[in-house]
């Protein structure tokens, strides 16, 4: 009997802040990215130039081969990132967008998708404001792989019904989410499961509805597999990698398995991770176990069926993948704590962004009259 292979998506959020200087467009030297000039060229060199050409050794250590990874990941990439390497890196931006045409031409869709413009979190932006994210994002998006978007990356992954109707007014497909962000799906019967804690299954994709009636389908990736990949150092041996993704295979009868990071683990937080990555690939090539695919592919073989609803967050404000309380991390003290000095605290935040919301209230009335 024929052994039925599992699609395999493994997504890469790829996203530096703007580092230049808002009076000179230019970025400072930064003594702490030594020995480049500053943090954009060291991270560039570590993981967005590693991933173009990496490299798959021997084991005597002769190489074999170089990938290009992005050819095989699903990925997004922050345009404002793309803008500084289109100027500084310009055969690493070449090789991404050629990555995307060789995918559409070995699965009938682009491993590509859109991000919002500015990495601002959409849930806490006027309607007016996400709606220019979502935009621009995709405005930018299709000036430079030239095609539209099926899907588009949310930054932190924050989404809620307004951010639903958006993305579905412009036509955007489908969104990637935390498990955690989900608050029940709907089973085959057309009943429903509250998850109660319990991550969504990450087997297929789930239809999310906004208020107004726009619907987009969810893909909820699987938690262990990001968690071991960002935090887990599972980048150090793509063997045990491997033979992770085959005890999931095994223990779940899913057509899909699939996971989401951020890209800069792939050589920048997890040293030659990148070469990790290519030898993953290989021995997903090698083998009869796994496709490795993307999210669009995949949604034209499988179309979403049924329905699932999200957690509305504190203050019914929505839900992200880097804060469990919702997206209050970017407007107050909520709790969140990043592990270091014990009297460290974000009760700064709240007065910071209103100072800057009472700005932009400023500045849309001038520019408004």
């Amino acid at each position: 009997m024929e052994q039925k292979l599992t699609n395999l998506i493994l997504h890469g959020h790829f996203y530096q802040p703007p580092r230049e200087n808002p009076s000179t467009g230019l970025i400072p030297k930064q003594a702490s990215a030594l020995p480049y000039e500053d943090w954009n060229e060291r991270i560039c060199a570590e993981c967005y130039k590693a991933n173009v050409n990496s490299r798959y050794l021997s084991q005597n250590g002769r190489i074999i081969s170089l990938t290009n990874n992005f050819e095989y990941i699903s990925y997004n990439f922050g345009p404002t990132l793309l803008s500084w390497l289109e100027t500084y890196q310009g055969e690493v931006y070449e090789k991404i967008l050629d990555s995307d045409k060789k995918s559409i031409k070995r699965l009938g869709h682009g491993n590509a998708i859109a991000q919002g413009y500015n990495h601002t979190i959409l849930p806490l932006d006027k309607e007016k404001d996400a709606k220019i994210q979502i935009d621009w994002g995709i405005e930018d998006f299709k000036y430079r792989f030239n095609r539209d978007p099926e899907g588009m990356w949310l930054p932190e992954a924050a989404i809620n019904g307004k951010i639903i109707d958006l993305l579905s007014s412009f036509g955007i497909k489908f969104v990637i989410l935390s498990p955690w962000q989900c608050k029940s799906i709907e089973n085959p019967d057309g009943s429903m499961t509250e998850l109660n804690g319990r991550p969504a299954p990450y087997g297929q994709s789930y239809t999310l509805t906004g208020p107004l009636g726009g619907t987009v389908s969810a893909f909820f990736y699987e938690p262990s597999l990001a968690s071991d990949i960002s935090f887990g150092h599972a980048l150090q041996s793509a063997d045990s990698l491997y033979q992770k993704l085959l005890n999931l295979k095994n223990a779940n009868d899913v057509s899909l398995i699939h996971t989401a990071t951020d890209g800069e683990i792939y050589g920048h937080h997890e040293p030659f991770g990148d070469m990790a990555l290519a030898a993953l690939i290989h021995k997903t090539r090698e083998n009869e176990d796994f496709v490795m695919t993307n999210y669009a592919t995949v949604l034209e073989q499988n179309p979403t069926t049924l329905h699932a609803t999200l957690l509305d967050g504190e203050e019914g404000k929505g839900t992200s993948w880097s804060c469990s309380h919702g997206v209050s991390r970017w407007y107050k003290n909520c709790g969140c704590h990043t592990g270091g000095d014990a009297s460290w605290t974000q009760k700064w935040r709240t007065p910071l962004r209103n100072a800057l919301i009472n700005n932009a209230n400023r500045l849309d009335s001038i520019f408004n009259n």
